[in-house]
Order: structure tokens, then sequence, then C-alpha cells
């Protein structure tokens, strides 16, 4: 869908999530053409008790680009482009994708944000039915992408795009 992308911003929304009814609002406030921003994140398995997770602490502010998140986010749509888009490869080993494109696009000069006011209820879809992806997690595909950028084996623009 990236391809077919017209406007200046791509927001994230992923599965089995609830977002606040002014949450586009509270993004584009804050929306800059180097900053990657995400929303707080609670998780529920019944809409009444919710965790809320590290992300819905303290106020807007810069994070590693490991602590950005694309369940809700906002991204510029030019730094998509600027890297190539997601690395498909991922599509075979599941996960850390949002944090591999995260570091190429830190390796361009973009920042990664927290708004922890624009809050995401997850429902946790994992407790009643297994994600079925859930078996291609492969923890060391990430780590490897990253080492393999970091020695010049890997391309930071890719060609998804």
């Amino acid at each position: 869908m990236l391809k077919r992308a017209t406007g200046k911003w791509v927001v994230m929304l992923q599965d089995y999530i609830k977002i606040p009814d002014d949450g586009l609002e509270q993004f584009l406030k804050v929306a800059d053409e180097k900053k990657l921003i995400t929303g707080a994140g609670g998780k529920t398995t019944d809409w009444e008790n919710i965790k809320w997770d590290w992300r819905a602490t303290q106020g807007f502010r810069q994070v590693d680009y490991l602590q950005w998140e694309g369940d809700w986010a906002i991204a510029p749509l030019q730094a998509f482009k600027d890297v190539g888009g997601y690395d498909e490869e991922y599509d075979k080993h599941w996960s850390f994708d949002n944090v591999e494109l995260a570091y190429r696009l830190s390796k361009m000069g973009y920042t990664f944000w927290i708004l922890p006011t624009n809050k995401s209820i997850h429902f946790d879809h994992d407790k009643f039915t297994k994600h079925p992806f859930r078996e291609r997690w492969n923890p060391d595909f990430h780590n490897n992408n990253i080492r393999n950028i970091e020695m010049g084996n890997k391309k930071i623009k890719l060609n998804y795009l």
C-alpha cells in the first residue's frame, strides 16, 4: 500500500486496536517531516482492565529507534521512500520489521518520538487465538540484518518502493 500512497503522512494502525476519537488530530499537531511518532499502548482482554506499557508515562519525547512501534503511529511518507520501504524478507521471519525500518531511517537522520497522551487500547488477541505468524518468529534475523547494515554488507535503501 505504500506504493499507492499519495499523501504527506502514513498512519499505521494494527489490528485489534481501539484509538481515541481525536487520535489522528493529536498526531497531526506534532507531526514533522523528520519524525516518526508512536502513541502509547495498553493491553487488555476485557476492555475494563488495561495494562499500560512504558510509553504511557512522561511527556512527548524523543526515544531510541528500537523503541518506535508501528502499531499506532504516524510517519512522513517520504521516510518510507527514502529507505525503499519495509524489508519484505521479514515476511518470512515475522516481527521486528518496524525496528529494522527504524534503524535504517535513523541512519538517514530521522528521529523517533513517543506521544503518551495518544493512548490506544490493544485487545490481546493471542489470549484467544494464536497469532498465525507466531511460529515464524526468528529473533536472530533482526540482529543479523542490523549487523549486516553496520558492516556495509546490506543497503540502507531497499528497492521495494
